[in-house]
């Protein structure tokens, strides 16, 4: 199911790509990484309120070194896109 809401994101199917990750938490609540996906998807979407819900909810449920890990992929990301 990750596998099929990545490639959705990947083409932008954001809502359709929303609605893969959301079978993916009621399946597995503490697989952050579908929560990071929403994020993602509802800010391209220009839902902000929703991206910022899915990041909490992604905040949660990392640990401190995935936290860092993350943030600093974000960073890298964000300057080499």
């Amino acid at each position: 199911m990750f596998n099929q809401a990545a490639l959705l994101e990947k083409i932008g199917k954001y809502s359709a790509c929303i609605k893969w990750l959301k079978r993916v938490v009621e399946l597995q609540p503490d697989f952050y990484t579908a929560y990071i996906g929403m994020t993602n998807c509802y800010l391209r979407l220009g839902r902000n309120d929703d991206a910022k819900w899915a990041m909490d909810l992604a905040t949660n449920k990392i640990n401190e070194k995935e936290k860092i890990e993350y943030i600093k992929y974000q960073i890298t990301n964000r300057i080499f896109r």
